[in-house]
């Protein structure tokens, strides 16, 4: 049975800077044993951060097994955000959005990685920043897929990317198709990330009516 599902974060309206160390562990131990998806949303002024993960039979429930690996990052990020930070399970999935426009992004190669953050996308009223993370067979390394999806408005990605560490892959395409959140087995634009893992999370805001999606 699949239980993969997807999850709002919510750390708290001004939460405290991360102990980014306990963040990357957990999310090391998570990467350790299964993939992992993260989504950042924008719309207008309004930003949404969401994971993408195989859990237990017991989430849907409110009632995870023991092992359970949502239960796991839910305890990552209360160690790394503080006790108020929770994971809230999206039941109808993320809903379209006219976004016109898809990069792959990628590490500036010789550089030292640096983690992407969600202000990341605040040059556009329509933006989504997807990044699934998934184990090397191989390596003790993980690999990461960066896509960020755009509306038609706003500046050009490859400006606006510029001296943050992190650069488009190929030409821009400018009929995005639609997101699909998922973990998939092989995911286009793979590279090696030799950096602690990350999650791109937004400062939570009041509950909406329907999710930023």
């Amino acid at each position: 049975m699949n239980n993969f599902a997807i999850w709002r974060v919510e750390v708290g309206d001004g939460a405290a800077a991360p102990r980014v160390d306990q963040l990357a562990l957990g999310l090391r131990r998570h990467l350790g044993v299964s993939g992992l998806l993260s989504i950042t949303v924008r719309i207008a002024d309004r930003q949404q951060s969401y994971v993408g993960l195989v859990g237990c039979g017991g989430c849907a429930r409110a009632r995870c097994l023991p092992g359970c690996l949502t239960e796991a990052l839910r305890r990552t990020l209360c160690a790394a955000y503080g006790p108020s930070a929770a994971l809230l399970r999206v039941q109808t999935g993320l809903s379209q959005r006219p976004y016109r426009r898809m990069s792959r992004l990628r590490p500036v190669a010789g550089a030292s990685p640096v983690p992407l953050d969600a202000a990341i996308l605040a040059p556009w009223n329509e933006a989504r920043l997807e990044l699934v993370w998934t184990p090397h067979p191989l390596q003790r390394t993980t690999l990461l897929t960066s896509t960020l999806y755009l509306g038609a408005e706003g500046p050009d990605p490859v400006e606006a990317l510029a001296g943050q560490g992190w650069q488009i892959v190929g030409a821009p395409l400018r009929r995005a198709p639609a997101p699909r959140p998922s973990l998939p087995l092989l995911a286009l634009g793979r590279t090696a990330f030799a950096g602690a893992p990350f999650l791109p999370l937004a400062a939570s805001l009041p509950s909406p009516r329907a999710e930023a999606r």
